[in-house]
């Protein structure tokens, strides 16, 4: 019994004792109660990165001992980075072209009446001009003028016009841009209504087509027989800004990939652009104009121009843009250039970096035609499609027309659909033409292959051929669904041939 209370005794003090130390009782007994005494490992699934590549973790194959519990290694994380939607360019603001559009003075302003009618100035600064006018006796739409001559307007130049105009009476107003002395012709004519005392703000686009002095006008006049009493007027930041500037909006689209090689495939360069002025070479390019025949033979919807709003070089690249609007009874616009009697050639590497317009409707291509077009007709002078894609896949398309046999019976062959990924990136194109096979690449990469040596209807590849650099809005292939994303741009950085 003295044994035992003897034990009991020692055993009290040494738990006792235990107290005064940093040791837990588990800690000898082995408890395993502890969320520190097995490390976790997270072997959740990462996302995917831009190539598709999973990262993997491996777990230990042995839990470490306590003593040795290491610092778990943190997870790696790839950071996917989403794909933008490339937007070709953005637009900036040109020149404003009136004077005084403050009205702070009315200098370059004329304030005109037929002698009919009666007008003053009420008041005029910080960009509002306010008339009060009496219709009473007017007969003409032009009887009472607020007006601004002697603008410079250029051929083929887009422009802006913008004002905000109250009328203290319900009535019409007519508002345009003509010609300064002979009054045609007259780009821009429209008469807009007026609700008493209800503000309308105007923003209108439109083309000249003739180089002229052209006047800014506000015909105040009885206009669609709206005789009225006396009433106010109120015009209020009138504006005519210049051709628009069209700026890269994303790196990516600069233009400034690399300079030109001097050889290529065995090859040396012999004539390229690098469009890298400030307009386009016209040594080495012709703009076409219209609508073709037929909308080029494809009853293609747009109308193409020489004006800057629809080409033009900037940033180390040349913009091709079709945007909606009206010209000559169509209703789109774009642009087609060709080195037709300027750059011929036959045989050797061709390349052109590119990135692509993407919308229902839309057809940009990048190809070349037979340079006897004009004693050959189509299609015994041939085509040569190196780039064309329509709507918006990311798919693009290489194929060869001719004529087989001695009458009329066009032939193609090529591609089917190549997916580039995003087509809206730049991407190069190219063409290897030798006399015995036409070879199509895409960035490098073989995609198509021709034999043109064992079918004599083929001889037509063996000619000179020029080049061409399009964008058309809807025709045969693409359809007539055409989408309202517009403008629609197609980028090139390059052009460039090896022989």
């Amino acid at each position: 019994m003295r044994r035992k209370v003897l034990y009991l005794l020692t055993l009290f003090i040494f738990l006792i004792s235990l107290t005064s130390c940093d040791i837990q009782i588990g800690d000898i007994f082995g408890s395993n109660s502890s969320d520190e005494l097995t490390p976790s490992i997270d072997s959740t699934e990462e996302p995917t990165n831009s190539q598709d590549v999973e990262p993997t973790i491996e777990p230990s194959s042995t839990t470490p001992s306590i003593a040795e519990t290491p610092t778990p290694t943190p997870t790696p994380t790839i950071e996917v980075t989403p794909t933008p939607t490339p937007t070709p360019y953005i637009e900036e603001d040109g020149e404003e072209l009136l004077k005084n559009n403050s009205f702070d003075s009315l200098n370059s302003w004329t304030i005109y009446n037929d002698g009919n009618v009666s007008q003053k100035v009420v008041s005029n600064g910080n960009g509002v001009l306010k008339l009060e006018i009496n219709n009473k006796n007017s007969a003409q739409n032009w009887s009472v003028q607020c007006l601004q001559n002697g603008i410079i307007l250029e051929n083929g130049k887009e422009y802006e016009l913008s004002f905000e105009i109250t009328s203290s009476y319900t009535r019409s107003i007519q508002f345009l841009i003509q010609q300064d002395t002979s009054y045609s012709p007259i780009p821009f004519n429209k008469t807009y209504s007026l609700n008493a005392n209800e503000p309308l703000i105007v923003k209108e686009k439109f083309i000249v087509d003739q180089t002229s002095t052209y006047l800014y006008g506000f015909m105040l006049g009885n206009v669609n027989g709206t005789l009225n009493d006396n009433h106010i007027i109120t015009i209020k930041n009138p504006s005519l800004l210049g051709d628009k500037l069209e700026i890269e909006s994303q790196e990516g689209l600069d233009g400034t990939y690399d300079a030109a090689t001097t050889s290529k495939n065995g090859k040396t360069l012999v004539w390229n652009d690098e469009f890298n002025s400030t307009t386009l070479d016209e040594t080495k390019w012709t703009h076409q104009i219209g609508n073709g025949s037929g909308g080029w033979g494809n009853n293609e919807l747009q109308y193409y121009t020489s004006s800057t709003s629809n080409s033009y070089v900037s940033n180390g690249s040349l913009k091709i843009v079709a945007r909606k609007e009206s010209m000559n009874s169509y209703n789109y616009t774009s642009a087609r250039i060709i080195t037709k009697d300027k750059y011929e050639f036959k045989y050797g590497y061709i390349e052109a970096r590119m990135a692509l317009p993407s919308m229902n409707g839309i057809w940009p291509a990048f190809w070349m035609l037979g340079a006897d077009i004009d004693e050959n007709p189509w299609p015994f002078s041939g085509e040569i499609d190196i780039m064309e894609a329509i709507n918006y896949n990311n798919e693009i398309y290489s194929t060869i027309h001719w004529n087989q046999g001695s009458s009329y019976s066009h032939a193609y062959t090529g591609t089917s659909a190549i997916n580039v990924g995003n087509r809206c990136e730049y991407h190069t194109y190219a063409l290897d033409w030798t006399s015995t096979k036409l070879t199509f690449y895409v960035d490098g990469t073989e995609i198509y292959s021709v034999d043109i040596s064992t079918n004599s209807s083929m001889s037509c590849f063996n000619n000179e051929f020029y080049i061409l650099f399009n964008v058309a809005v809807g025709g045969n292939w693409p359809g007539f669904n055409i989408g309202d994303s517009f403008p629609q741009a197609m980028s090139v950085d390059y052009i460039r041939v090896y022989q």
